[in-house]
C-alpha cells in the first residue's frame, strides 16, 4: 500500500495554504521529488500552483542546472531524450485536479451565497451615507444601465470588476484570478515591465496577481522565449492557425545606438 495519503480527504481549507503549510501538503500528497520541482520554480502556494498547472514543462528547458532534478524525476534514454516517471506525473496531476475541484466548489459556494443575499430582497436600498462615502456605487448603477444600451463589448471589463470585488470579499491569501485576468496580467508584465506592473498592482487592490505568480506562470508556459533560440515549428504552427504566411521580425536596439 502506498505511503502517500489519498487526497480525496482534502477540504477547501487547503486552498489558502502557502509556504510551509503548502510544502508539507505537497510532500504528503506527491512526495519529495514533486516538492523539489515546485520549490525550484518558486511555487509556494496553492493558488500559485493552480495558476501554473503544468509543473513538468519546466524540465524541457536545456540547462545543466536541471540535470540533477531531471535524474530524480525521470530517466535519460540513450538517444538523449528525457522521459518523466509516470507515477510521479500521475500523483501530481491527480493532486492538481483535486485542488481544481475544490476551487470550483469554493467558487460555486461563493456564488450561491452571493445569489441568496441578492435574492433576499427584490429591491436594494442603498443608504445615503454609503453613497456619499463611496460615490463609485452610483457610478456602477449608471454603468450597468450603459451596458444594456451600449454597442460596445464590456465582457472583459465585467470579468475584471467581478474578479476584483470577489477577491476583496476574501482574505488576500484566498485571492483567485480568472484565466483572462491572468493572461492580461502576463501581457502587462511583459510589455510594461516589473516596475509598471507593481505600480498598478499596488494601487488597484485585488486586481492583479503577485509578480511571483506571473513569473512562475511565464517560466512554465509553453510559449516562453529563450534568447538565441528560434522555435521554427511553433512559429509555423501559429502561422498555419491564423492562415498567414507573412511575419515581421524586430531587433531590440536599446543597448546600441544603431544596428551595425
Amino acid at each position: 500500500m502506498s505511503d502517500t495519503p489519498s487526497n480525496i480527504n482534502l477540504t477547501e481549507q487547503v486552498l489558502s495554504f502557502r509556504n510551509e503549510l503548502f510544502y508539507d501538503l505537497v510532500k504528503q500528497q506527491c512526495g519529495t521529488i514533486a516538492l523539489e520541482l515546485m520549490q525550484v520554480q518558486d511555487i509556494s502556494s496553492v493558488d500559485c500552483l493552480l495558476e501554473i498547472g503544468d509543473i513538468f514543462s519546466f524540465l524541457e528547458l536545456d540547462s545543466d542546472e536541471l540535470i540533477s532534478i531531471k535524474r530524480k524525476s525521470g530517466i535519460f534514454l540513450n538517444d538523449g531524450r528525457f522521459v518523466l516517471k509516470k507515477g510521479l506525473k500521475a500523483k501530481v496531476e491527480n493532486f492538481i485536479n483535486t485542488l481544481h475541484g475544490l476551487n470550483q466548489q469554493y467558487l460555486k459556494s461563493s456564488m450561491r451565497h452571493n445569489s441568496n443575499d441578492s435574492n433576499s430582497s427584490n429591491d436594494l436600498i442603498i443608504p445615503e451615507y454609503l453613497l456619499k462615502k463611496f460615490p463609485f456605487i452610483q457610478t456602477l448603477i449608471v454603468y450597468s444601465n450603459l451596458i444594456m444600451k451600449s454597442k460596445y463589448d464590456f465582457t472583459f471589463l465585467n470579468i475584471i470588476l467581478n474578479n476584483m470585488f470577489r477577491n476583496l470579499s476574501t482574505e488576500e491569501r484566498g485571492f483567485r484570478y480568472e484565466d483572462v485576468v491572468r493572461q492580461f496580467a502576463t501581457s502587462l508584465y511583459i510589455l510594461g515591465g516589473r516596475t509598471a506592473y507593481e505600480f498598478i498592482r499596488l494601487n488597484i487592490p485585488a486586481f492583479l496577481p503577485t509578480v511571483r505568480i506571473i513569473q512562475s506562470f511565464i517560466t512554465a508556459s509553453d510559449n516562453h522565449l529563450t534568447e538565441g533560440l528560434f522555435n521554427y515549428e511553433r512559429a509555423s504552427n501559429y502561422f498555419n492557425s491564423i492562415q498567414s504566411t507573412i511575419g515581421f521580425i524586430a531587433e531590440d536596439t536599446r543597448i546600441h545606438s544603431n544596428i551595425q
